[in-house]
């Protein structure tokens, strides 16, 4: 008896880092995680996970010390989050992420974002990045570097917002 109650918790555990949420054509698989719990509900299953929190996309790899993820709806990311792939890097202290729309909020003491096509980058408190319509946007006395990283072209900017 016990002994089948391992094998099932350990087969929800393998079967849950191997989910994934499918929204708008955008795909979010849970890579790795130290501790994992899954909520199952007729609603919504929601799961969390702490510890060298690894998610992968399509197009990248988001890295965090914990998140909730409701599949399909959303991902609060916490902690060194960093979300890296071929157009763009976001690093903040947190990441609220709508999977429906693709959107990100990021915010903390320090947020970065460097948009690799069009060489900017910008460092604040709080981004908002919306992927489907290419707009982004940062408050509270962001620095914006743009020609980033050539270091001969770059101009910086400091505003109130962008």
């Amino acid at each position: 008896m016990c002994k089948s109650v391992v094998i099932a918790v350990w087969l929800l555990l393998v079967l849950s880092a191997t989910a994934s949420a499918q929204s708008g054509g955008r795909r979010l698989q849970l890579q790795h995680a130290d501790k994992l719990e899954v909520i199952l509900s007729a609603l919504q299953d929601t799961t969390f996970v702490i510890g060298s929190v690894i998610f992968e996309t399509e197009s990248g790899t988001i890295y965090c010390d914990s998140a909730i993820w409701r599949k399909e709806m959303r991902v609060k990311l916490q902690g060194r989050v960093i979300l890296d792939d071929a157009e763009y890097h976001l690093a903040a202290d947190s990441v609220d992420y709508d999977l429906l729309n693709n959107r990100a909020i990021a915010s903390g003491d320090y947020v970065e974002l460097w948009s690799r096509r069009d060489s900017l980058f910008a460092v604040g408190k709080y981004a908002f990045y919306d992927r489907a319509n290419k707009v982004f946007a940062m408050r509270l006395r962001p620095t914006v570097y743009m020609n980033y990283p050539d270091s001969s072209k770059m101009i910086r900017v400091v505003a109130d917002s962008v």
